[in-house]
């Protein structure tokens, strides 16, 4: 993950940006521009290296993402294919960022405007100070810098595209997408060629897919295999000792990993930077993602491919009634009207805890989290399946599209730390 920080009054100390800059294992840079200070810890895993910030004529971009836009078009980089696009007018900025299709979280500034914006589930940390009285904006992937610079920081959310009009020091918020509740298509054809195509956008030759026994990441493999992708995967199978498991291991060659204990410095840093005390280095998922980081470290890998998201969208932690988590607001049972239920993701701010931890960590480390399952178009393409369809078994699209691939599977409910739901 990069590291983004702006204000339109403060530049931070170096002691602010030192643990920002881990973010960004391919340099730092920043710039100042009418009075507004900029900074960037870039991590380039698409294409040419780009530095950031970039300024046009129009504005300045500073961006944290993999989006998918420029697929197809002479530029071989998502953030310069962002700047490339936008001008100083507010309505096309608004248009290109509802049109992005990945995860991010950017700042754009122009003489009239600021514009922030994360994605539609938040999968990049991003926070603001803002106060109208003062007339100060400042944003920042990390909340202890807003906090140690004001006093406080307020987390964007998800969906959500925030405007600053310069003249009135007005903040505003704007919705990113309207989803589309028509449950109308009988058939999961157009789902499983948008999976395809979501798994395609994100997997790079220096990637590695996070494997497990269950249903998520063995729909990733399947997919990834199916497409003859050569991929690298990793695997800690405590906790998920079972038939499925090691059959994937093997057909995969999957590095059999264990648990990384976090350094003692290492912990205090990551529970002080988004003031949350769950990254502490006694929590069995943190020490199973920091022994991911690791082993991607030794391959020489950026980039994590990981099934987080389905759990939250395509199955609520449930279903027919059953609840596999407390999380969960329904048991998975979907109904004729979807907006009445909408968003069932976050219930409890699971998906908002599970990526906001995953971001903190994965970039303290230096790599990028990238999640298939929450493609913005697979998500839309699957809503407007039938009901039928969504409550015919328990992430019935998944499997399904593991079985018609021969591929190995189970339908135990096993978490990352090793907890299984029946």
């Amino acid at each position: 993950m990069c590291g983004i920080f702006y204000s339109n009054k403060t530049r931070p100390s170096h002691d602010h940006l030192r643990v920002l800059k881990r973010r960004g294992p391919d340099g730092f840079s920043d710039s100042q521009r009418n009075g507004e200070y900029f900074a960037h810890a870039l991590l380039n895993t698409m294409g040419e290296t780009t530095p950031q910030p970039l300024e046009t004529d129009h504005g300045v971009l500073i961006y944290n993402g993999d989006t998918y836009n420029h697929v197809g078009t002479d530029t071989d980089n998502d953030s310069r294919w962002i700047s490339q696009n936008l001008d100083d007018t507010l309505d096309r900025c608004l248009e290109l960022i509802r049109s992005l299709r990945g995860q991010y979280a950017l700042c754009y500034s122009t003489d009239q405007h600021v514009v922030f914006s994360v994605d539609q589930w938040r999968t990049r940390n991003l926070f603001y100070y803002y106060s109208q009285q003062d007339r100060t904006l400042s944003v920042c992937s990390h909340s202890n810098v807003l906090r140690d610079l004001h006093g406080a920081a307020w987390p964007c959310e998800e969906n959500s595209i925030y405007i600053l009009d310069r003249t009135t020091f007005r903040l505003r918020k704007e919705t990113t997408s309207e989803w589309d509740f028509n449950q109308t298509v009988p058939q999961l054809d157009h789902v499983f060629n948008e999976f395809e195509t979501a798994v395609r956008l994100r997997w790079r030759p220096e990637s590695v897919l996070m494997l497990s026994s269950g249903i998520d990441a063995g729909a990733l493999a399947c997919s990834m295999e199916k497409q003859g992708m050569d991929f690298l995967s990793v695997s800690d199978p405590s906790g998920e000792d079972n038939p499925t498991m090691w059959e994937r291991i093997n057909r995969h060659k999957s590095h059999v990993n264990t648990k990384e204990s976090l350094p003692e410095g290492d912990q205090e840093q990551l529970c002080h930077i988004n003031n949350d005390a769950r990254m502490s280095g006694t929590s069995q998922n943190n020490r199973k993602m920091r022994g991911f980081a690791k082993y991607a470290d030794s391959k020489n890998c950026r980039i994590l491919i990981a099934g987080e998201g389905s759990d939250e969208i395509y199955a609520d932690y449930g279903h027919a009634g059953k609840k596999f988590r407390s999380r969960s607001r329904f048991g998975g049972v979907f109904h004729d009207n979807l907006s009445l239920l909408w968003p069932w993701h976050n219930s409890m701010d699971s998906l908002y805890t599970i990526l906001g931890r995953a971001d903190t960590l994965y970039g303290y480390y230096g790599k990028e989290l990238r999640l298939p399952y929450l493609d913005q178009r697979l998500v839309q393409t699957w809503l407007n399946t039938t009901v039928e369809l969504k409550n015919k078994g328990y992430k019935h699209w998944l499997v399904e599209y593991m079985k018609q691939n021969d591929y190995p599977y189970h339908l135990d409910k096993v978490g990352l730390s090793g907890r299984r739901w029946n």
